[in-house]
């Protein structure tokens, strides 16, 4: 069984939007996840940054295939804007049904032909094999 993060509500919350864009104050940030921002939140931008290694509150937000941008730490509040190019076709463990493909996964199918017999596995031309083997 999976352990909840506190921000998996936020994430929920996103995915159910079904808004391109939607801008928060950090209080009704606060009342998606039930709890409140650490200070750091409130006083460097960084902490709303897109990057996945600064936690799991970028991961959430990114899973959702939201972007945090315009972030006001003057005025307290950011839109989150939907991005399609964070669609993972092949996500896994969301547990949210069948996430939608990306339009160029497949536009290449049927466009390659492998003959009988070959052994697509084995470097083609011999030298291939050398450079290879050291």
């Amino acid at each position: 069984m999976q352990r909840q993060t506190k921000f998996e509500p936020l994430q929920a919350h996103l995915k159910s939007a079904g808004i391109d864009r939607i801008r928060m104050t950090f209080d009704e940030f606060e009342q998606v996840i039930g709890s409140n921002l650490p200070a750091s939140a409130r006083q460097h931008r960084g902490w709303w940054s897109n990057n996945q290694q600064n936690g799991v509150i970028a991961y959430a937000w990114l899973e959702a295939d939201y972007k945090a941008e315009g972030v006001s730490i003057e005025h307290e509040f950011l839109t989150f804007r939907k991005d399609a190019s964070l669609e993972h076709p092949l996500r896994s463990g969301s547990g949210c049904g069948a996430a939608k493909a990306h339009p160029v996964l497949g536009c290449m199918s049927g466009t390659v032909t492998i003959s009988t017999g070959a052994n697509i596995t084995k470097p083609s031309l011999p030298e291939w094999k050398d450079m290879l083997a050291q």
